[in-house]
């Protein structure tokens, strides 16, 4: 299994957080994605993996 960490400031909005959603969303199913975020109840993005703050 393929794994990726992924660590921006929030999902909030902004381009940097939309490039982010597009590229896990798109990632394959069989890759484990970790997002590490400063605080996962601010997220207007989806997402695909798993979010840790």
């Amino acid at each position: 299994m393929n794994k990726v960490l992924f660590v921006i400031s929030t999902l909030e909005g902004g381009g940097a957080e939309r490039t982010l959603s597009n590229i896990v969303t798109h990632f394959p199913d069989n890759w484990q994605v970790d997002i590490l975020v400063n605080n996962k109840e601010c997220i207007h993005y989806p997402y695909k993996g798993n979010m840790v703050s």
